[in-house]
């Protein structure tokens, strides 16, 4: 889990860079292969580590912890942003939270996404447990059924909300499309643990991510510009290609964690949203220093990779260096 946040981060950095740097980057195939997978990654994982709580006292514990984790971040590194960068200057700070809220996800989106989320998926658990204790395989689906059922029910008024004008209200539109991934990572927990692991499994894993691979490859090819969908046929394909690659990388990461270069860089996954926090801020801050390349010759790539390269370890390096102060730690990240 914490090589596929890795991965995921790395490919946030790249994919932010390429549309900040190369003309019409963001309709690349290269492009569109990355962005369909860090979101994705994060929202699995985020599902995975879904709090399980029997006790309420323990629910609100999490989901306060939650809220210092994610909510208290993106309201401070918003407050710098517009603050410090000059084109934000034009309009006074509360306009800029009332951007912030009715438009979400143009800002820190993902901390409010996964904030909701696992919220409602908590809350949900929590409900099922005091309606149907797990003893067996057969006692785990049912309240499994139950969890997703009273989940259902909970994001009614966040799919009203999405079919209104105001679907970007604390990033309705995105919670609506990952919501799948989240689930699919709650699942992948409950039942994972049912399921022997070994190197039989790992192989017919390898065997099954070929057909979802050509699926993956054909709605990707079929719409090519994915980072926005514009009906629910297409948002439901990018769902379902969404899904595929997810379990591809689940696969593909189970593999390389047999490599011991692979184990080692893993570790920084934990600093994956610190540092989508600090990275987003810094390409906000030095992109209108940089002329976009207008075309892909073989200087305009070298000149890419040095960039890309130096722009993550640096904002690693910076990310890494910030949570060594214990009080900045928790004021900037809420750790």
């Amino acid at each position: 889990m914490d090589l596929l946040k890795f991965i995921a981060m790395f490919y946030v950095v790249i994919t932010h860079v390429v549309q900040k740097v190369i003309s019409g980057g963001a309709s690349t195939l290269f492009f569109n292969i990355l962005y369909t997978a860090h979101m994705p990654l994060f929202m699995f994982v985020s599902g995975y580590f879904i709090k399980r709580s029997d006790k309420f006292y323990d629910l609100i514990k999490y989901i306060f912890k939650m809220f210092m984790y994610y909510i208290l971040p993106a309201i401070v590194f918003t407050l710098i942003t517009v603050i410090s960068l000059p084109r934000y200057n034009n309009h006074h700070i509360l306009y800029w939270f009332k951007e912030f809220f009715l438009r979400t996800d143009s800002f820190y989106w993902y901390g409010i996404v996964a904030l909701i989320i696992n919220s409602l998926l908590a809350i949900s658990y929590f409900i099922s447990i005091k309606i149907l204790k797990m003893k067996d395989f057969k006692s785990n689906l049912y309240q499994v059924l139950i969890t997703l059922g009273f989940m259902g029910v909970l994001m009614l008024p966040i799919i009203f909300v999405q079919q209104s004008e105001y679907k970007a209200v604390l990033s309705i539109n995105l919670l609506v499309r990952y919501i799948p991934l989240v689930i699919l990572g709650y699942l992948f927990k409950e039942f994972g643990k049912y399921i022997k692991t070994d190197n039989k499994l790992l192989i017919f894993e390898s065997i099954a991510i070929i057909p979802l691979f050509i699926v993956y490859y054909y709605i990707l090819n079929k719409y090519r510009v994915i980072y926005a969908y514009s009906d629910v046929k297409m948002l439901v394909h990018m769902q379902i290609m969404e899904l595929c690659i997810v379990f591809i990388y689940y696969v593909l990461s189970k593999w390389l964690c047999k490599l011991t270069f692979f184990k080692d860089v893993s570790k920084y996954g934990k600093y994956s949203y610190a540092l989508y926090l600090v990275h987003v801020y810094i390409i906000r801050l030095i992109t209108p220093f940089v002329s976009k390349v207008p075309d892909l010759s073989f200087n305009s790539i070298s000149f890419i990779i040095c960039y890309t390269l130096i722009f993550a370890i640096g904002s690693l390096f910076i990310t890494i260096w910030l949570t060594k102060n214990r009080y900045i730690n928790l004021l900037l990240f809420g750790d």
